[in-house]
């Protein structure tokens, strides 16, 4: 489940936190992973996984920002891959079917040397080269506005890719020290889209993006809302089992209510659908490794103050958001105490003391700030009010 967390002022560091301030913290008794895994030479040949999805994505370019908060990720993923593979754990490994190393050729500044597997290719069947990283480099770093991105994080933290002595090697240069690197060290297009803005920004809104995995987007049609998935043919690596995998496009109580016809073999629950999709098979819960944030404008109105600033997060009881999640569904309510790792995480440990509820401590700091409160309850400094507004995605009631 996703946890209420807020990144403000404040470090990971146990010894900084304020000492004075009552504590929210929760054991966490969820596994970061729920299912049980089996081994290839169990699982049957044949078959097809019938999947769902909220809405048809705006582009099936997951890079895009018409992509952002859609599942154009999950549904491409059968057709995805790159040099490392997260584990159960939080933690990674190198995925040999894209990449032979993965290594840290040195920490001042942070260098990260890749040799790519010679045989990766890209659906059309080019090969997959230090040329891809490059270019997908200059796209998602921000530098070009002509390519409209969804998040610059991570690239814009590299200085320089460099291609080695063949094609297939190159070293990721980062200006400083990044903890989640291994997330940015890999190409997701091929270069000759990621050196087009008419395509990165056009080509993909009925069509998926060129894939580099064991699957292939075979068809896609907006109008009925279904995405089917075959094996590439051209993929390297061991041979996909499933026939295939649909994906069909529904709103969540129309997917419970398919999946208790058997017409879908796996949804995600949410908290309106829980008890539909729950009496006719297993529920798997995992703590998870996504996480919700809060993200403060200090740029205008009454968020310029730094006190004002500090004031929201003791203002806010993030169990009772993590609640509207996690109760609805049976699992435990957690939030999030760390702003770099997650619970499960190696390295995990609790440093939100500083940013715990604690309305006394908001209320002091504004009263300091200048805010008095009137007689109906809203703050007020040289006559005018504090009021913050928050914007959130449609058609999503877990952020609402």
């Amino acid at each position: 489940m996703l946890s209420g967390c807020s990144l403000l002022p404040g470090g990971d560091d146990p010894k900084s936190a304020d000492k004075t301030a009552p504590t929210e913290r929760k054991v966490v008794s969820l596994p970061s992973t729920a299912w049980v895994a089996a081994a290839g030479d169990r699982v049957a040949k044949g078959g097809t996984l019938r999947l769902a999805a909220a809405a048809v994505p705006r582009s099936f370019n997951p890079l895009h920002a018409d992509a952002a908060m859609s599942d154009a990720a999950d549904i491409l993923a059968p057709t995805a891959g790159g040099a490392v593979r997260l584990t159960g754990g939080g933690s990674w490994k190198v995925d040999p079917d894209y990449a032979e190393s993965v290594k840290i050729a040195d920490t001042n500044p942070l260098t990260i040397a890749v040799k790519l597997n010679r045989r990766a290719v890209w659906q059309g069947g080019t090969s997959i080269t230090g040329k891809d990283m490059v270019a997908f480099w200059k796209v998602q770093n921000g530098t070009d506005s002509d390519f409209d991105v969804s998040s610059t994080a991570g690239y814009e933290d590299i200085r320089d890719v460099r291609v080695g002595k063949d094609p297939f090697s190159y070293s990721v240069v980062f200006k400083k020290p990044i903890g989640d690197w291994p997330l940015f060290i890999y190409p997701h297009l091929p270069s000759n889209v990621s050196s087009s803005p008419e395509l990165f920004n056009k080509a993909f809104r009925k069509r998926a993006i060129p894939s580099n995995g064991p699957f292939i987007v075979s068809s896609i049609d907006t109008v009925r809302g279904a995405i089917v998935e075959k094996p590439n043919p051209r993929w390297w690596g061991t041979p996909p089992k499933l026939d295939g995998i649909t994906w069909r496009v529904a709103p969540p109580a129309t997917q419970a209510k398919a999946y208790v016809a058997r017409e879908l073999d796996a949804v995600k629950l949410q908290p309106e659908t829980y008890d539909t999709a729950k009496a006719s098979g297993t529920v798997q819960r995992a703590a998870g490794l996504e996480w919700t944030q809060i993200t403060l404008n200090g740029a205008r109105g009454p968020l310029r103050s730094v006190s004002v600033r500090r004031a929201v997060a003791p203002a806010v009881n993030r169990r009772v958001v993590a609640a509207q999640s996690a109760d609805a569904v049976g699992a435990p309510t957690e939030t999030l105490g760390s702003f770099t790792y997650l619970p499960g995480q190696r390295g995990y440990h609790d440093s939100s003391a500083s940013i715990a509820y604690d309305p006394a401590k908001s209320a002091r700091l504004l009263a300091d700030d200048g805010w008095v409160k009137g007689s109906d309850g809203v703050l007020t400094r040289k006559g005018k009010k504090l009021v913050l507004t928050m914007p959130v995605p449609d058609k999503t009631p877990t952020n609402t």
